[in-house]
Parts: structure tokens; C-alpha cells; sequence
């Protein structure tokens, strides 16, 4: 959809459901349906009914919603509500049908419960890895006294770790009891279900629904770093350092190029068993299925970026590195920024404290993906959690602007 239609759809939307709300008349709202209908291929019912569910809430909150922000609020959760309805209805899931299968052929047996996928690739454009290596070295006695230390090059190689027990912890069905309501509340769908991850074959055939969020003992990457060293006598050395990349939680979805297109892939949901912290299995399972479902959203803002060029037969995707970066510190702020203001609203139910929310956010905020973090953070706390989703999913571009605009460290990313 074109921005000038998505425009008027929204103006007509805010029409339709403010004078159906204010009881003035029906007609506005039999148009706008008639219209969906025809132009969508989806039933008048269909498009009744979805509308008389929301215009039901909004009467709820009529007292607390005025026009301006909060009505520009619902719009885009009327909205984005609207296409997702209509995705359902269409014989699919909720789901845009433009998400494509996980490929699962470079995963293969390692050593002993080890699991490694991908290929063991170049690192060194990866801010975060880049941060934990220099971390490494300013913590590793070998290079206390040298004058500068330099990271040549640096691969990693992605690994999975099984979990030999069985069985889920219980405390993770009562985790995620607490995040299906969540979920629920911002409109999402929960289809999901807790699985002991253990075997490579398990990992590939058991892919429909309901989704599975794979719980192992450890995720994370293999990292080898050379480095050039400087002494302050001027003599230069090189050496490796190896270290290793654990997540609480990942999610394997992606953006694939196709013929000038960024396309969402659907990947697999991972989450450790035993972290590092008490807060991180909340963290993981509000966070890696949350990455999952807004997987469309993040090949709809790298398609906003992306400068594609066409020579013959052969297409150039000539900003594709920063547009990409630039595309996942968005996708990782707004889930981020979202988790930590549904743990702050909910500490003392959950059985935290405010010094393990500060312990988090200390941690979690502070590396280069996650800076935009706190941006999200404070103005979900304003708006509305379910608001802010529905605005990005409206228009993810309006929030890596803002990004852009807030975080220092994002203003050369895509400079031009």
C-alpha cells in the first residue's frame, strides 16, 4: 500500500469508528466497509464484525481517549489490527503470506550436544562482537602494558548446546503464562509452544504450528579474533584471542534479497535455560518470539532504505550494509524498549525488585544494537505499549528516524 493510500485509509478509519463511537451515524461506517470488501476480496461480515470489536473497546476508553495523540493511537491499532484481520481471513495465518521458510542446511552435528549452523564468516562488522572482544582484551593480564591493540580480522561460528534434561523447568510454563497475556493485550498472537530442544532432526522437522520456542543449555558463537599489538618500545606482535558469545535468547528470523527485495524469513526461537541473570528467561521469552512476529515489519523498513540498482541482468544493492544495520537496531529498540517497560510496569507481580530492573537495563542498554533501547522505553511509557506497536507496524521508517535523530552513535548510519 502506497503512503497516500495508507493516508486516506486512515483518515477514513478515524472517520468511520469516531461517529460510529459517537453514535451520530452508521452511514460513514456501511461505506468504509462496502469499500474494504470489494477492494480486499473479504466479506462485509468480516469487516463488520472486526470493526464493532474495536468500536466496543474505544467506548471503553472513551473517557480517557480525546482526539490528537491518542487518537492517532487507536487509528494505527485499528489499522494495523485491520490487516492482520484480513490476513486470517484470507485462509492463511496472521502472518503476511510474504514470509518465507527458514532454510536449515548448513545446521549439522558437532562434538558431544553441540549443534552448529552457518558457516564460520567474517565478524568484524558486528559492533557487538566487536565490543565484547575489546572487553576481552582489557580484561586479559597477556595485554595489560601494551600501547594499542588492534583487531585484524575476526570470525565466529554460531553453535547450539542441548540441554540433556527433558523437560521444561515449570518455571518457565508460569514465564510464559505471564507473556501470553502480554501478548494478548498488544494484539499479537501466542501460537507457540515450550520444547526441550533435543536433536538436530527435532530441530528441523518440527516446525508448524505451534510454533516451537526451543529451550537449550547455551546459544551463541565461537569468536577467534587476530590481533597486532603495540608495545610502547614500538614493537609489534600478533595473536589470537578466542572467546565466546552467549544470548539468553535468540531468534533466527531474517531479511532475504530476492530480485531487488527485501523478503522476511521466519527462523527458529531459542531460549537458554539457565541464564545469566534471574530477569533474562522473561526477557528471552517476551523478546525472541516478539523478533518473529515483527519479522514483515523489518523487511518493510529495509525495503524504505535499501538503494537498489539494476544493470542488465545483474542488481546492486549499493547501501544494503547500513540500511540493514540500520533496519536492526529499529527491530532490537522496539522490542527491547517494549520488554523493559512491561517489566517496569510489572516488577513487584513478578516478584523483582527495582534494582534487578536497573541491573538489567545497565546491562542491556548499554551495547551498540540495543542504544535506541531507552528511546522506546520512555515513549512507550507515554503512549501506550499497544500504541507504539500499532504506529511502528504502520510505519516502522518514522521510527528509525527518530532513532536517528536521538542516538548519537546511529547518525552516520545511512549519513546520506
Amino acid at each position: 500500500m502506497k503512503k497516500k493510500e495508507k493516508r486516506q485509509l486512515d483518515k477514513e478509519i478515524e472517520k468511520a469508528v469516531w461517529q460510529a463511537y459517537k453514535q451520530k451515524t452508521s452511514s460513514d461506517l456501511k461505506r468504509f466497509t462496502k469499500r474494504i470488501s470489494r477492494e480486499h476480496n473479504v466479506s462485509k461480515t468480516a469487516v463488520t464484525e472486526f470493526l464493532e470489536d474495536k468500536i466496543a473497546k474505544a467506548k471503553k476508553w472513551g473517557r480517557r481517549i480525546k482526539f490528537g495523540v491518542a487518537a492517532v493511537g487507536l487509528v494505527g491499532l485499528l489499522t494495523a489490527g485491520y490487516f492482520t484481520f484480513r490476513d486470517r481471513l484470507s485462509g492463511g495465518s496472521s502472518r503476511p503470506d510474504s514470509v518465507l521458510a527458514y532454510d536449515y542446511s548448513s545446521y549439522r552435528k558437532g562434538p558431544g550436544n553441540i549443534i552448529y549452523y552457518g558457516k564460520e564468516e567474517d565478524r568484524l562488522d558486528d559492533d557487538n562482537l566487536v565490543g565484547l572482544v575489546k572487553s576481552e582484551i582489557v580484561k586479559d593480564k597477556a595485554f595489560a602494558g601494551t600501547k594499542n591493540v588492534n583487531i585484524n580480522s575476526m570470525k565466529g561460528q554460531n553453535f547450539i548446546e542441548l540441554e540433556e534434561d527433558k523437560t521444561p523447568p515449570p518455571r518457565f510454563q508460569d514465564i510464559w503464562s505471564e507473556i501470553k497475556r502480554e501478548y494478548a493485550y498488544l494484539g499479537l498472537h501466542q501460537d507457540y509452544d515450550l520444547k526441550v530442544l533435543q536433536s538436530l532432526d527435532q530441530l528441523a522437522s518440527e516446525t508448524c504450528p505451534p510454533t516451537p520456542i526451543w529451550l537449550v543449555k547455551e546459544i551463541g558463537a565461537n569468536i577467534r579474533a587476530r590481533l597486532r599489538v603495540t608495545h610502547y618500545d614500538g614493537k609489534q606482535e600478533t595473536g589470537t584471542l578466542k572467546c565466546v558469545e552467549v544470548n539468553n535468547g535468540k531468534n533466527l528470523s531474517s531479511c532475504r534479497l530476492e530480485d531487488g527485495v527485501a523478503r522476511a524469513v521466519s527462523g527458529p526461537i531459542f531460549a537458554m535455560i539457565t541464564p545469566k541473570d534471574k530477569v533474562d528467561n522473561h526477557m528471552a521469552l517476551y523478546a525472541e518470539p516478539l523478533h518473529d512476529q515483527l519479522v514483515p515489519y523489518r523487511a518493510k523498513l529495509l525495503n524504505a532504505l535499501l538503494e537498489v540498482e539494476r544493470e542488465g541482468d545483474k542488481i546492486h544493492y549499493t547501501n544494503y550494509r547500513d540500511a540493514n544495520k540500520a533496519t536492526v537496531v529499529t527491530d532490537e529498540a522496539i522490542i527491547h524498549g517494549l520488554s523493559h517497560d512491561w517489566l517496569k510496569e510489572n516488577l513487584e507481580r513478578l516478584g523483582f525488585t527495582q534494582k534487578d530492573f536497573q541491573k538489567q537495563i545497565n546491562v542491556k542498554e548499554k551495547p551498540f544494537v540495543y542504544k535506541g533501547a531507552k528511546i522506546i522505553r520512555n515513549l512507550a511509557a507515554k503512549m501506550g505499549r499497544r500504541e507504539l506497536l500499532a504506529d511502528y507496524m504502520a510505519n516502522p521508517a518514522k521510527y528509525w528516524n527518530l532513532l536517528k535523530d536521538k542516538v548519537p552513535e546511529y547518525r552516520n548510519i545511512l549519513k546520506k
